[in-house]
């Protein structure tokens, strides 16, 4: 009987929100750790509103069936980003 591990994103966020959106991935934040290797994404996306450099955190957690924490997990990673404001574009139709 093969082991299955179950993941848990428990963690995805913006330490300033005004500079960047919290950390969005592309598969569902709970789920079961598929059999072969998937690719998904982790988008860190700016708000637009705001020039500078936000922190951010995504956490990971890998469990066993019984709900024990895989060896080295959670993971924890603290980053930063740097952002530039957008500015107004305002179109006017005439």
């Amino acid at each position: 009987m093969k082991k299955k591990y179950y993941y848990n994103f428990d963690r995805l966020q913006s330490f300033d929100e005004a500079i960047l959106e919290p950390p969005v991935i592309s598969i569902k934040t709970k789920g079961k750790v598929p059999k072969r290797a998937k690719v998904f994404s982790v988008l860190l996306p700016c708000s637009g509103n705001s020039s500078g450099i936000a922190g951010f955190s995504i956490g990971l957690l890998i469990e066993s069936r019984k709900g024990r924490p895989l060896p080295g997990t959670p993971l924890r990673l603290r980053l930063r980003k740097e952002c530039t404001e957008r500015g107004n574009n305002v179109y006017r139709s005439t």
